[in-house]
């Protein structure tokens, strides 16, 4: 690669930045520009990389991207930054980055807290600008996965957050998660969670100038619009917002949909008799299901209210909810369940007592004639 002669006397001075961790192009373009650079910025761009090049020590070999056609695939990730002040507390500040695989159209949303709620929040604001693809990539996170059982062949069972399952089936995208230990299958969205800290993130300061995160959210939109999806991509070779105009045809978008209500499932722990509590009342599950943290959603079926019990991300009860006040609601066939329970354990008891001489006490015959007169 041919570097430009215009930056032959700044290169030194690029050579210091680079090494002190400055890797933001327009930054270091500003900064030559002051000095009396009169290149082009793609100039700048292309010697950074050059010289970024030349000193990695990441060995690729074997290696080959996977590329996703157009609307079938997003990545999502947060990324962990500092603490920001939000009315005179300090907090730990979380961003929230969202992919398109093919277009690399980026979205970043900034905020204090990583829980269930705050994610599908998050989803929801993108989904509007961006679309919704067939299916989007996590990592291991209790938002999306509760536990990975790996099975004797080899292979994984994902055991799903019911909450977020029940999100991703109302929006129609599938959920998929990446390999474990294998962090390539998400490198898309990390070298996007790495390019918003060296670019966006890099010089920032939360001290002045910032008096919510609704603040920082619009500067971090306006960066996303005028920076992120305008550049010249280091993979495809194109602008992100060029390449989203092809991709937006194959996304489909939540027009009249109505807002998904975050959040509706209630975490509970069941008592030792299986039932769970809901409001004022007790609801059964199956007995194996005692002593269990179980999940409630509360629907409505043609208006009559009913609460679905979940296990993991299973249903194992449904009931109509009663609103009386200390009521036990009891399924039928969980008291089946319980009888049958107790059997089994009624068998494996007399199995143990099986072979063991009961112990007799004997008395002679004139003992049961006194007892008689």
């Amino acid at each position: 690669m041919e570097i430009d002669m215009k930056l032959t006397k700044f290169r030194d001075f690029l050579d210091r930045r680079l090494k002190e961790g400055i890797t933001n192009c327009k930054k270091l373009f500003l900064e030559i520009k002051q000095q009396g650079f009169n290149g082009s910025y793609f100039s700048v761009y292309r010697y950074s990389k050059l010289l970024k090049n030349k000193t990695s020590k990441v060995d690729n070999r074997g290696f080959h991207r996977f590329e996703t056609p157009p609307g079938e695939q997003a990545q999502v990730d947060w990324g962990s930054f500092k603490t920001i002040e939000i009315n005179g507390r300090v907090e730990r500040l979380y961003c929230f980055v969202y992919l398109l695989g093919y277009s690399r159209t980026l979205y970043i949303e900034f905020a204090v807290k990583k829980d269930l709620k705050t994610f599908q929040q998050c989803h929801m604001q993108v989904f509007e600008r961006l679309g919704i693809p067939k299916n989007i990539l996590y990592d291991n996170v209790k938002t999306v996965v509760l536990k990975r059982e790996k099975l004797p062949d080899g292979t994984y069972k994902f055991h799903y957050n019911p909450a977020f399952l029940d999100f991703s089936r109302y929006y129609g995208f599938t959920i998929k998660l990446c390999m474990p230990y294998w962090p390539r299958t998400k490198g898309k969205i990390e070298s996007g969670v790495k390019f918003v800290r060296n670019n966006f993130m890099q010089g920032m300061k939360f001290n002045n100038g910032f008096s919510s995160l609704e603040e920082l959210n619009k500067r971090a939109l306006l960066w996303t619009d005028s920076i992120a999806n305008l550049r010249i991509h280091g993979t495809t070779g194109e602008r992100p917002s060029d390449r989203f105009v092809e991709e937006k045809d194959y996304l489909h978008f939540p027009k009249g949909l109505p807002s998904y209500t975050t959040s509706p499932f209630i975490l509970r722990n069941s008592t030792n008799d299986g039932l769970i509590q809901y409001k004022s009342n007790f609801y059964s599950v199956p007995p194996k299901f005692s002593r269990r943290k179980l999940f409630i959603k509360a629907i409505s079926k043609n208006g009559v209210p009913f609460i679905e019990i979940y296990h993991e991300d299973k249903m194992v009860a449904s009931h109509l909810i009663y609103h009386g006040r200390g009521e036990w609601i009891v399924d039928d066939n969980h008291v089946v369940d319980i009888f049958s329970k107790a059997r089994e354990l009624d068998k494996d008891s007399l199995k143990k007592r099986q072979g063991k001489a009961p112990s007799v006490l004997i008395r002679s015959l004139d003992y049961y004639d006194r007892l008689i007169q």
